[in-house]
C-alpha cells in the first residue's frame, strides 16, 4: 500500500460531545470518500478499533457541515469505551476515594491538543486533580485547565509519572494557574514528590521477602 492510497483511507477524530447514553454510535458525513468507497448506510454496524481495543458502533450518517468530510466522530459512550486510560485513572481515583472523568483527546500535533471536559459543572467543590503518564509539552493540561477555569471550578493540582517538561513547559504549566505540580522521581526534577524507587523497593520486599 503506498503513503498516498494509505492517507486517503484516514479520517481525523473530532469531538462532538454528543451523549447517547449506552449506545457506541460512529458518526460519518454520507459525501465521505470511505462511506462512498464502502457503500455504508445509515445503521450500519462497524468494529472500530483503537490499539488492543475495539467496540461495535453504529453508523449515524451525517448530513449537514457539523463534520467535514475528512472528519469521523463517536459518541461519549464509544470514545469512553475505547479509552484505554480509564483502567488506570480509575485505580487511582479508587484509592484516594475520589470521583474520576477521563477527558477526550484529540492531538493534531506537539503544540495542537483539543480536550473536551465533560460534566464537570457538579464537582465546582472539588480540587481538580490533573493525572498523566508523561508531562512533556503539558499542552493537554493547559488546555484543561483553561477548560476547567471557565467552568468555574478550583486550582488545578497536576500529577505525572515522568516530567520531562520540553522547552519552558514547566513555566507554561505554572502560568496556565496550576496549585502545584507533582511527577515521580524517574526524571530528576524539582517537582519530584513520588519517589518511585522506594515504591517499587518496597514492593519487591513484600513480594520476595
Amino acid at each position: 500500500m503506498n503513503e498516498h492510497h494509505h492517507n486517503t483511507n484516514q479520517l481525523k477524530l473530532k469531538s462532538l460531545g454528543i451523549d447517547t447514553y449506552r449506545e457506541n454510535i460512529i458518526f460519518m458525513r454520507i459525501d465521505c470518500h470511505i462511506c462512498r468507497s464502502e457503500g455504508f448506510t445509515a445503521l450500519t454496524r462497524l468494529v472500530v478499533h483503537n490499539h488492543n481495543k475495539s467496540i461495535i458502533a453504529t453508523l449515524n450518517v451525517v448530513q449537514s457541515d457539523i463534520l467535514k468530510k475528512s472528519e469521523v466522530a463517536l459518541s461519549e459512550m464509544a470514545m469512553k469505551q475505547l479509552s484505554e486510560s480509564e483502567q488506570w485513572v480509575s485505580a487511582v481515583a479508587k484509592e484516594a476515594d475520589a470521583p474520576f472523568i477521563v477527558l477526550q483527546k484529540i492531538r493534531r500535533g506537539d503544540a495542537d491538543v483539543e480536550v473536551s471536559v465533560p460534566h464537570v459543572e457538579m464537582y465546582k467543590n472539588h480540587t481538580p486533580v490533573l493525572v498523566d503518564d508523561i508531562i512533556s509539552t503539558a499542552r493537554t493540561m493547559i488546555s484543561t485547565i483553561g477548560h476547567l477555569k471557565n467552568a468555574g471550578m478550583q486550582k488545578t493540582v497536576c500529577i505525572g509519572v515522568h516530567g520531562i517538561f520540553a522547552d519552558n513547559a514547566n513555566n507554561e504549566l505554572l502560568n496556565a494557574g496550576t496549585e502545584e505540580i507533582i511527577t515521580c522521581n524517574t526524571i530528576l526534577h524539582k517537582s519530584n514528590r513520588i519517589k518511585i524507587d522506594e515504591l517499587l523497593a518496597n514492593e519487591i520486599r513484600i513480594k520476595f521477602l
